[in-house]
């Protein structure tokens, strides 16, 4: 089953508007351990797996639009030092101005996490970047690989990996930095700053540009070549301290123009005389390496490095002061709501006009218990490809206008109890290519006008219980070339007008009990052209004026036990070319005008058992009339 259907638990994870800066679109948002709830973390009998196979996020309650992720590290742990969890999702539109939300899934056994290059795998998160690196030695974009010469790997900021860096080593990798614009960002953790040191540069023959930190501590941008300073510095102050993790980005917005930042801040603009000088197409790229440098940030790197990215785009200052905001302090970024079980005790619509409206390829309402549209206008609608109700308990529209309606190619009532539309003119309506209805218990169109209308080219109900329309005008309507009901039980329009409709080229009724029309003017029609009656117990219509009518090309009705029309008006009405009764036992119409009418070119009754039909009980008209009874000469074919 795809996403959300099987998942059992989903959080909602709150962005507070205070750590939002201006309007950022594909925002990749970063959440650890102190982000999630603990029930999702703690090895228990809610938890999601070990390793994070089943997380997913979506932007709704419902799961219908979902989020990419990575799942770079997730550990589950009774001990609560012992959890651990580094996870990127990708948001979509991360404004200022309100609280931005999120829902985690989780607690679905034996998932993994997507593919790679899945829409909501990793190099989804990271499509807007040329590369994104989190150890600065693995890219998750899918599009980058990278050298190490040296560096050993260490423990980064918020417990992720790192790598360590002595001064003679570095990391390169093939990146083309002759991009406009791009945004190149590198997270580290200098081991000192009385000398210049090389953070990020791009060189191809003594020809270089890059960024590093100066000897008094600042955040410089540089261009040179041939040993020459060669264009004008970008520099952010105010900062860099020893042994500490620090944020730096420049925006390289086009040849003459860039941006520095500094944690987040302390920005500075300026124009580059010779910016188009340093980036020839194909140079390559290092982290840590200043050997093409002998003016400002000239020396190797020592220290750590723990982040390394390089945007398709400019980076605003509203989105650089965000993800500092996020990186630096991720613990106050977002927090973990309640946590609930996947459908909680139901899914429902109060009364009045309330309304649960799903819209998409497969929208799907899962539920561990009832999905209910109570009194009043409420509805619930789910609209596109292969919509999908799920429950583990009832699905009912209740009295008055409540409603429920799938409408796709293949929509799909899923539930391991009832699936009823309960009194007043409250409906569940299934239309698409191959609508399907299926109940672990009974299926019912309850008193007044509740009605079930399942449409499309082979609708079906199945039940394991009855299938049931109870009194009033309940109605139970099937339209399609190949219509099918199914039950365990009986197939029974109850008292008054309840009625189960059935049209098509080849409808068909089959139950392992009675099928039967009970007193009132209950009725069963099936219509097309070969409509099908099969039953391993009795087919049957009640007193009063009950009615089952078969009609078509070559309507069949096939039982096990007794066909019977039973006292006062009911009647059995097959019609069509090559009508047909087959009995294991007796034929019975009993006292009254209760009848069994069979008409035809070629009326055909076979029955292996006594049947003591009355006067005006069975008729069988045609052209072609066979009657088989093997039990006794004394019953009456009235022709």
């Amino acid at each position: 089953m795809a996403f959300p259907d099987g998942w059992g638990r989903k959080c909602i994870i709150t962005i507070p508007a205070a750590k939002i800066a201006g309007n950022n679109d594909n925002f990749p948002i970063l959440l650890t351990e102190d982000n999630l709830p603990t029930e999702m973390i703690d090895a228990g009998v809610n938890s999601a797996i070990n390793g994070g196979g089943d997380i997913r996020f979506s932007l709704d309650s419902a799961g219908a639009t979902q989020l990419p992720c990575e799942i770079v590290s997730f550990v589950t742990s009774a001990t609560p030092g012992n959890r651990f969890a580094l996870i990127w999702v990708k948001y979509p539109a991360l404004y200022s101005g309100a609280d931005r939300t999120l829902y985690g899934w989780y607690k679905k056994a034996g998932e993994i996490q997507p593919a790679f290059t899945d829409p909501y795998g990793r190099n989804a998160v990271w499509s807007g970047y040329y590369l994104a690196s989190h150890d600065c030695l693995n890219d998750s974009s899918g599009n980058e690989t990278f050298t190490n010469s040296g560096t050993v790997a260490a423990t980064g900021p918020n417990g992720g990996d790192a790598r360590q860096f002595d001064g003679s080593d570095q990391i390169s990798n093939s990146f083309d930095a002759n991009q406009r614009p791009m945004t190149v960002q590198v997270l580290f953790n200098p081991d000192a700053v009385a000398s210049e040191q090389t953070l990020w540069a791009s060189e191809q023959f003594l020809v270089m540009a890059g960024f590093g930190v100066s000897s008094a501590g600042d955040l410089v941008s540089q261009e040179w070549a041939s040993g020459a300073n060669d264009g004008t510095a970008a520099t952010a102050t105010a900062g860099v301290t020893a042994a500490a993790w620090h944020s730096a980005a420049v925006s390289y917005v086009s040849d003459s123009e860039r941006t520095i930042y500094l944690d987040g801040g302390n920005s500075h603009l300026n124009t580059a005389t010779k910016g188009s000088t340093a980036f020839y197409s194909g140079n390559s790229t290092t982290l840590g390496d200043g050997d093409y440098g002998n003016h400002l940030a000239s020396g190797n790197f020592v220290g750590l490095m723990a982040g390394y990215r390089v945007s398709k785009t400019e980076l605003s200052a509203d989105w650089i002061a965000t993800e500092y905001s996020n990186w630096s302090d991720p613990t106050a970024f977002a927090s973990a709501g309640t946590p609930e079980g996947v459908g909680g005790g139901g899914v429902d619509v109060t009364p009045g006009v309330g309304a649960v409206s799903i819209t998409g390829f497969a929208p799907t309402a899962a539920a561990l218990a009832s999905i209910n549209e109570t009194p009043g206008v409420a509805s619930v609608t789910l609209t596109g490809y292969a919509p999908t109700a799920l429950a583990s308990a009832s699905i009912a529209p209740v009295p008055n206008a409540g409603n429920l309606s799938l409408s796709g190619y293949d929509p799909d009532v899923t539930v391991t109890a009832l699936i009823q539309a309960l009194p007043g003119v409250g409906s569940i309506a299934v239309t698409g290519y191959q609508p399907t209805a299926v109940a672990g218990a009974n299926v019912g169109a309850a008193p007044l006008t509740g009605s079930i209308t399942i449409t499309g080219d082979t609708p079906q109900v199945t039940a394991t219980g009855n299938i049931f329309n109870a009194p009033g005008a309940g109605a139970l309507q099937l339209t399609g070339f190949a219509p099918d009901v199914a039950a365990l039980s009986g197939v029974s329009p109850a008292p008054a007008v309840g009625q189960i409709d059935i049209a098509g080229y080849s409808p068909t009724i089959a139950a392992m009990a009675p099928q039967e029309a009970i007193p009132g003017v209950a009725q069963i029609n099936l219509t097309g052209y070969a409509p099908i009656v099969v039953s391993a117990e009795p087919v049957g219509v009640s007193p009063a004026a009950g009615q089952i009518d078969l009609t078509g090309f070559a309507p069949l009705v096939v039982a096990a036990a007794p066909a019977t029309a039973t006292p006062a008006q009911a009647i059995l009405i097959m019609t069509g070319y090559m009508p047909a009764l087959s009995v294991t036992a007796t034929i019975n119409t009993t006292p009254g005008f209760g009848s069994i009418g069979i008409t035809g070119y070629a009326p055909t009754v076979v029955t292996f058992a006594y049947s003591p039909n009355l006067r005006r009980t069975l008729t069988v008209a045609g052209n072609s009339r066979t009657h088989t009874i093997t039990a006794s000469s004394r019953t009456r074919i009235l022709n």
